[in-house]
C-alpha cells in the first residue's frame, strides 16, 4: 500500500524513515507503551498522522 501511494505521489517528499516516524511513530509508540486510548484518540491519531505525511491530506 505504501509503495502504490508512494508512486502516486500521495506522500510529501522526505526520506522513507522520515515518513514512517511521522506517520507510524506515535501509534507505535503508545502501543509500545500500552496507552490505553479511546477509539476516537485513536481516530484522531491516525488522521493527524496522515496529515503529517500526506501531500493532499484531504
Amino acid at each position: 500500500m505504501a509503495s502504490e501511494a508512494r508512486r502516486q505521489h500521495q506522500f510529501v517528499d522526505l526520506p522513507p524513515e522520515v515518513l514512517y516516524d511521522l506517520g507510524m511513530g506515535p501509534a507505535v509508540r503508545l502501543v509500545a507503551a500500552e496507552e490505553d486510548l479511546t477509539e476516537e484518540q485513536w481516530t484522531a491519531l491516525g488522521e493527524a498522522c496522515w496529515q503529517a505525511v500526506a501531500v493532499d491530506p484531504c
